[in-house]
């Protein structure tokens, strides 16, 4: 578990709150793995609870299409077209969904799109 840290998205100015930050790793019985930082419900958090199986995949299948464009990303996203730090957002949302691309096979790519 990473702990409290604060996570990319976190604005000093509204001090949402956020849940605890773990660290990730999916391995694959051929050696390979692949790591990302996961945070968790803020509900989680305040009950002591650990995240399950489901919410990690979840995750990763909602972040497994980015747009192809920092257009499409922007427009679809609510992002500033103009903005350096929208920018840099597409950068490391296109970077992790090539990730997992490429470390899912097509058929674990099918099944981990059947999960909401």
């Amino acid at each position: 578990m990473a702990g409290s840290i604060k996570p990319p998205w976190y604005d000093e100015k509204t001090d949402r709150k956020h849940g605890w930050c773990y660290d990730i790793c999916i391995s694959k019985h051929n050696g390979t793995f692949m790591e990302f930082p996961f945070w968790d419900s803020v509900a989680n958090m305040e009950k002591g609870a650990n995240p399950d199986d489901y919410a990690i995949l979840s995750c990763l299948s909602s972040e497994m299409h980015c747009p192809d464009t920092f257009e499409r990303f922007c427009s679809e996203f609510v992002y500033d077209y103009y903005s350096t730090k929208a920018k840099d957002t597409f950068d490391k949302v296109l970077s992790f969904s090539r990730e997992i691309q490429e470390f899912f096979t097509e058929e674990e790519l099918s099944d981990l799109s059947k999960i909401s």
